[in-house]
């Protein structure tokens, strides 16, 4: 098996697992329920030092590819310089305008998510990878203020005043629909090109559509995002920006991704509890446990998404040149026969 196919069967296999989650805790949550927003919190929590974190630990990784090069020895002081500016920065911007900072985010979520997390082929013309932009990026922050708005809410509410969570919530409900139409047109065409390149990429774009679909419009908003950003999002970037090692197994491969993330995820990890205890000591406070995880979230957004904005420039992300923009840890999500030959 030669790399190109042991690496079209670990994102196949990534892919399955996510699926497998997905659909079981949608199961779960019709036959049993899912538990209060405080247990949803707690979930996230958890899962942030196990992928969420470590996918944006990799930057350091992703920085060394992209400005040793230029830099020699020195690239590594600008890169945390670079890095601790941008999220301080960010902190400080937040403080002083909540709400601002709220709606900056929501665009760059549905940005990130949209380009980060696609599915193209070749055969797709460019509207319709810009449908498929819209419609990953913009279910994210839409379905749930249209299906679970008094829990949106609640949970913005943590961020920025009520009143303006209001606003901002009804204003996410009037995108919908936009969504929405970009959603069935990203799956009317993924249909299209199975019946006519049959490709089982496309066949992996309109089920994993349809399932990202159904996780934020049945599940709580909190638990479908966690859902969402643990275990499609950040395993997704992980196994775009890490170096392939033909084979080896999905598992083994990610216990090597976790071993190069392990360092920079412990010191997140230290920073987020001492902010917490700052805020709030030993005694558990919803408020401010929100506020330091989507704030800290936030923080670290802004210079990871532009560090993989370079690097799709150069070319360094396999398969993301602006020439073909293609992503090959994507696109060959579900190639069950190119894993085969």
């Amino acid at each position: 098996m030669n790399a190109f196919s042991q690496q079209s069967k670990l994102t196949a296999s990534h892919s399955m697992v996510f699926l497998i989650a997905a659909i079981f805790t949608l199961a779960t949550a019709m036959l049993i329920g899912t538990g209060t927003p405080t247990i949803h919190l707690m979930l996230l929590v958890f899962l942030l030092p196990v992928s969420g974190i470590p996918h944006g630990a990799l930057d350091y990784h992703l920085g060394s590819k992209t400005l040793e090069h230029r830099l020699g020895r020195r690239w590594l002081v600008w890169f945390l310089a670079i890095y601790l500016i941008g999220m301080l920065g960010v902190i400080a911007v937040w403080i002083a305008q909540p709400v601002l900072s709220l709606y900056a985010f929501l665009l760059l979520t549905l940005f990130h998510f949209g380009t980060g997390d696609a599915i193209p082929m070749r055969q797709t013309p460019s509207m319709f990878r810009i449908t498929e932009t819209i419609a990953r990026g913009g279910m994210v922050i839409t379905f749930p203020a249209l299906a679970a708005r008094p829990e949106v809410i609640e949970l913005f509410s943590f961020l920025i005043p009520e009143s303006d969570a209001v606003i901002l919530v009804s204003r996410l409900a009037q995108i919908a629909p936009l969504v929405s139409a970009c959603v069935l047109l990203t799956i009317g065409w993924g249909l299209f090109e199975l019946a006519r390149f049959r490709e089982p990429v496309a066949l992996g774009r309109v089920v994993e559509l349809t399932v990202i679909a159904l996780i934020f419009i049945q599940l709580p908003p909190l638990l479908a995002f966690t859902i969402y950003f643990s275990l499609l999002h950040s395993l997704r970037h992980m196994m775009a920006v890490a170096d392939w090692k033909p084979g080896r197994t999905f598992f083994i491969y990610l216990l090597d991704v976790y071993r190069l993330a392990l360092p920079l995820t412990i010191v997140t990890v230290v920073m987020g509890a001492v902010a917490y205890l700052l805020l709030s000591g030993l005694a558990f406070d919803m408020t401010q446990l929100m506020r330091v995880v989507f704030i800290g979230i936030a923080a670290m957004t802004y210079p990871h998404v532009l560090l993989i904005e370079i690097a799709k420039r150069k070319g360094i992300i396999p398969g993301r040149t602006r020439r073909e923009g293609l992503d090959l840890a994507i696109r060959f999500v579900f190639a069950h026969k190119s894993s085969q030959e």
